[in-house]
């Protein structure tokens, strides 16, 4: 798809081996990665670039602590010597950082975004604030100088943010508090890192994340469930956000009527019933990590609990893959990452959902990526975008 619609987040270079702002760019840092140091006549020869052009990107890799020029080599006329050019794998170019209901995540990116540092925040409260954003910023910002990392060179920051965006073209808001929250993060990181963040989502970017490590995917449906429940569509390389961005929106789907109150303003939604925190409710358990101890001592409520659950939303996926068509499903969930039999009984209920014919077509697969770690990571790659 040459011309992606405006509903759309083209995604296509981030099945490249290394996403850079420009292609030519893009060239000279994938021909360092991959066949080490070269000097500024090799890449010529084998880019086809012109002096003047190898010259300019070298530069510009060189003024943001990127590139190095890691030892000299003597010509045999009267030229001044020629360096060996490399990438400097150890200073810090991206920044990403996700704030979810119960914790705040970060991550720095080398130049071919190999994660430097990552750190994980608590949010005992649960509530997305501005004070776990400034706290996980904070605490990113100390580990980074205790490991020598130095964040002067910092090229962009990337952000995600489970709630209304700033560039969502809403007319009526149902809680302009949290537009206005996505504001104070993007001035707060300004202020902090002196770059604007890119914002979005955090089921897009954690689709992002799991997109750089699966080249060959250009088609699927990416489902995630953390503190909240949410989906992702990839249509020939492209994220599909839709007109409002809220495309995706599975975890709002009513389950149940009479359900409990959901934050969105419904009730008996899709996201009460089987999120993470949804099912330490229900299993009056404090955390995730417990859950999956009470279902490993066999605990008979957590077990039909979780099963149950599995088949709910299964049954949702297979709805969403009836309209969508996708050629995978992939599953970004803690609980099915962990207990490999609770996949089985997820990718049943998918199936039995289908239309035979689509039974043994349709790839389903676990995501690759930490659920944990992805919203932070694709948050990375997503300020590469800029």
């Amino acid at each position: 798809m040459k011309n992606p619609p405006k509903t759309a987040v083209n995604t296509q270079h981030f099945n490249e081996e290394n996403p850079q702002p420009t292609p030519q760019r893009q060239t000279i840092v994938n021909l360092l990665h991959t066949q080490g140091p070269l000097t500024r006549q090799k890449l010529v020869e084998i880019t086809g670039y012109t002096r003047a052009t190898v010259s300019t990107l070298v530069t510009q890799l060189q003024e943001c602590n990127a590139l190095l020029a890691t030892e000299t080599q003597k010509t045999s006329g009267r030229g001044r010597p020629t360096q060996l050019l490399a990438l400097n794998r150890d200073c810090p170019q991206y920044i990403g950082v996700a704030i979810q209901k119960l914790r705040g995540t970060a991550t720095i990116h080398n130049v071919i975004h190999e994660p430097l540092l990552s750190i994980e925040v608590p949010n005992p409260s649960g509530i997305i604030s501005l004070e776990i954003l400034e706290k996980t910023v904070r605490e990113l910002s100390v580990s980074a100088r205790q490991h020598g990392l130095n964040l002067h060179h910092l090229q962009a920051v990337g952000c995600a943010f489970p709630g209304l965006l700033p560039n969502q073209r809403l007319n009526v808001l149902p809680n302009t508090d949290s537009r206005e929250l996505a504001y104070a993060f993007e001035a707060f990181i300004e202020d902090w890192f002196g770059y604007k963040p890119i914002i979005d989502g955090t089921a897009r970017v954690a689709a992002l994340a799991e997109l750089r490590h699966r080249p060959a995917l250009t088609d699927c449906l990416y489902f995630r469930v953390s503190d909240g429940v949410a989906m992702t569509q990839v249509v020939a390389s492209n994220l599909v956000t839709g007109t409002y961005r809220l495309a995706g929106e599975i975890g709002h789907i009513t389950i149940d009527p009479n359900g409990i109150p959901c934050f969105c303003g419904k009730q008996g939604c899709l996201e009460t019933i089987i999120s993470n925190p949804a099912l330490c409710r229900q299993s009056n358990v404090p955390s995730t990590y417990v859950l999956l101890q009470e279902w490993s001592a066999g605990n008979p409520q957590v077990r039909t609990l979780l099963t149950q659950a599995m088949r709910i939303a299964g049954a949702e996926l297979a709805h969403a893959a009836l309209i969508t068509d996708p050629g995978s499903i992939i599953v970004s969930w803690n609980l099915t990452q962990q207990i490999p039999e609770l996949f089985t009984i997820l990718e049943e209920s998918i199936r039995n959902g289908l239309l035979p014919a689509l039974r043994r077509s349709i790839q389903i697969e676990p995501a690759i990526l930490p659920e944990v770690t992805s919203c932070s990571r694709g948050a990375a790659y997503l300020a590469a975008m800029k």
